[in-house]
């Protein structure tokens, strides 16, 4: 094939450096709790909203949590089949 270019995947979140097991560990953990906005975790871990943004994209395409849409904005939560939270523990 002349002409064809290969493209890589992009890097996972996980593989970067500031990608931190803690901080996905804890934003587990306060949402088994209960449910939360992205906001909700900002401010309850002291985070800005576009890194814990960050870490919910990567554990919503781990299928260990789940989004749901509600009143006051959109809810992230365990998914109910996921023991996730005493993996990280």
């Amino acid at each position: 094939m002349e002409n064809a270019a290969i493209v890589a995947d992009p890097p996972e979140h996980k593989a970067l450096f500031a990608y931190r097991k803690d901080t996905a560990a804890a934003i587990l953990g306060t949402i088994a709790r209960r449910p939360c906005t992205s906001k909700d975790l900002s401010e309850i871990l002291g985070l800005q909203v576009k890194e814990v943004d960050t870490y919910l994209k990567s554990l919503e395409a781990d299928k260990k949590i789940k989004i749901v849409k509600q009143k006051r904005g959109l809810f992230y939560q365990l998914k109910k089949s996921s023991n996730t939270v005493t993996r990280f523990f």
